[in-house]
């Protein structure tokens, strides 16, 4: 049984799974699709391969040195969405050198942080403002440090 507007027909385990549409499921016209199959794909390299080919209908994620490619494709369309990844840059305050909240600060103002971004990933993230992702409904309004080498000395 299901509660949900699908149901489990099959199972293949590191291959694939089947959901068809649960007949009585209680809203009318409900589910749109009458089946979805998630297939397992091993190699991530080969995801944006069988996307063109017409092989699978979506990729959760497309890496950031294929985005043209699916970008100047005719049979697909790139949805940019903030992912729940955060990556970060960590001062061990354990050490004596960065023990101080001045270091830290300098060193914080001093790294272009946007760089990197536009270097590493295409621009395809955020400078982060805090270690709570910032489109959380839960983040007040925060501003990442900028990158100020002048105001670091």
């Amino acid at each position: 049984m299901t509660s949900g507007p699908f149901i489990m027909t099959s199972w293949r385990p590191q291959e694939e799974f089947v959901l068809e549409r649960y007949p009585r499921y209680h809203e009318h016209g409900l589910p749109v699709l009458d089946r979805v199959v998630f297939r397992v794909i091993p190699d991530r390299g080969n995801h944006v391969t069988q996307l063109l080919r017409g092989e699978v209908d979506f990729v959760p994620r497309v890496d950031v040195d294929k985005v043209e490619r699916v970008q100047s494709a005719d049979n697909a369309v790139l949805y940019p969405y903030r992912h729940r990844q955060y990556t970060y840059l960590g001062w061990n305050t354990r050490r004596p050198l960065f023990s101080e909240p001045e270091v830290r600060r300098a060193l914080t103002l001093a790294v272009d942080r946007q760089t990197i971004i536009d270097t590493l990933r295409s621009g395809w993230a955020v400078v982060a403002s805090s270690p709570v992702l910032g489109y959380v409904w839960a983040v007040p309004a925060l501003w990442p440090w900028p990158c100020s080498p002048g105001a670091a000395l």
